[in-house]
């Protein structure tokens, strides 16, 4: 989300690929990038219930996605165009986790306690405040190779440096 213009810019606006081109591919880039945690933290119950052998329960809330992600991506497709359909992905994403969980929760009990909550907060948090700073210096800089460069490494430092404070790296 934080450096998808002007890696698009850079990567493919070359010939045909236009300024446009870049705008609309950003912005459906931006609605995927909202359900990428979702994603990562739905793909963790997904393979959990595999090895529970709880396929049937995978292919009951999968169909229930399905059909939901159609109605979404109708709906926000006529509302907001472009950025709807990928909110619609990023929405189901979020659904899906929540399905998920607690689906599993009958079958082996509470796994998103507060710990684990906390975890994720932090995290969700210390890329936050990575991210901050740097959509900043995107914004005061020109886009280039070289500024989309220091972009990722200031973002990597902040991240790690984030991470370091808030004892994230330290595992028991």
């Amino acid at each position: 989300l934080c450096f998808g213009q002007t890696a698009i810019r850079v990567v493919f606006q070359h010939g045909e690929f236009q300024e446009r081109s870049t705008h609309l591919v950003y912005i459906a880039w931006a609605g995927y990038s909202a359900g990428l945690v979702p994603a990562a933290i739905g793909m963790m119950a997904v393979r959990l219930a595999n090895a529970l052998q709880a396929n049937a329960m995978l292919l009951r809330i999968g169909a229930i996605l399905l059909v939901l992600n159609a109605c979404l991506d109708f709906v926000l497709m006529r509302t907001i165009g472009l950025l709807g359909i990928s909110l619609s992905t990023s929405i189901v994403y979020c659904v899906a986790g929540v399905l998920l969980y607690i689906s599993l929760r009958t079958h082996i009990g509470n796994i998103l306690d507060r710990p684990t909550w906390r975890l994720i907060s932090s995290i969700i948090c210390g890329n936050a405040v990575a991210i901050v700073p740097v959509l900043a210096l995107a914004r005061l800089v020109a886009a280039s190779t070289i500024n989309a460069g220091i972009e990722v490494l200031a973002f990597g430092w902040l991240v790690i440096s984030a991470y370091w404070f808030s004892h994230l790296l330290f595992f028991e």
